[in-house]
Formats: C-alpha cells, structure tokens, sequence
C-alpha cells in the first residue's frame, strides 16, 4: 500500500511539473522556456532522490540482517582478515548488529560491523564484512561456480 501511495505521488508532481504551452497565437518567451525547463528538472531531481531514499537499505542499529554470502561467512573475534574465526555463518543465517554503524571499522578493504548470533541457544558475538549481510532474510543462497582457463573455480566462503 505504501508503494502505491508513493507511486501516485510521484505521478502526481510529474503531472504537476510538466510544461503547460500556452496555446494562444502568441510566442512563448525563450527566457521563460528555459526557466520552465529548469524547473522541470529540479522536479524530477527531487523525484530521484525520493525513489533512491525508498530504494536503499536503512542501517540500524539492532535490526536483523542475513547472511548473503552463499559459501558461509565467517565470524571473527576482531576486525579484520587477521582476526580469530569464531565460526562460519551460514547462508541465510540471522544476526543481529551491535553498536553503531556510522563508527565501523574500515580494515583490510571491508567495513566491519559488530554482530551477535545465537545458536542453539548460544549467544556468540563477533565481527563480519558489512557487504555480506543484507535486510532481505530470506537472501539468494545458490552457489555459483565457474571455468576459467586455469579450471573450476568457486568463492571460498567470504571474509
């Protein structure tokens, strides 16, 4: 329903911003074409930016995540490529963010996040890369593998 409120919304300032030409026998003025043109654009610049606001993933603080990576994710005790393996996240696997996402930490090319994962009634907590995670819990697990000239390769699970 959301969606649709929006989308009707939407149509309704690219209604609203479409240039009505005057239809008497009189030129329109270049300065004002211009000035209309520009507002047009404005229009649909702000339109953009509220679809892409929609589009993107909040990062909460607390919100439940999944694990995207389809070969397991591991959960480290510190952040980075360095640190301790805990354990390997399955596909699909809920976790749970801890602290504040503005203040991740940046190492070895990823954003780490802190993480908590309970399983079988165990409450672990660790450090993962942010891009394996996803607020779709129910993400695409298949694996893909692949031939290249130096034979079959596949993904290891991911850092």
């Amino acid at each position: 329903m959301k969606r649709f409120v929006t989308f009707i919304v939407l149509l309704s300032l690219i209604a609203l911003a479409t240039p009505v030409w005057s239809l008497a026998d009189g030129d329109v003025d270049e300065a004002e074409a211009e000035v209309e043109v520009v507002a047009d654009a404005e229009a649909e610049e702000e339109v953009e930016q509220e679809i892409a606001l929609e589009v993107e993933p909040e990062e909460e603080t607390g919100a439940a995540y999944a694990v995207k990576a389809a070969w397991g994710l591991r959960l480290r005790e510190e952040a980075g490529l360095g640190g301790d393996t805990l354990m390997v996240l399955r596909c699909g696997e809920q976790v749970s963010v801890i602290g504040d996402l503005e203040e991740t930490i940046t190492k070895n090319g990823y954003r780490w996040v802190e993480v908590s994962v309970s399983r079988d009634e165990v409450t672990t907590t660790g450090f993962v890369a942010f891009k394996y995670l996803t607020t779709d819990l129910t993400p695409n697990c298949y694996l893909v593998s692949w031939v290249t000239e130096d034979g079959p390769s596949n993904d290891a699970s991911a850092d």
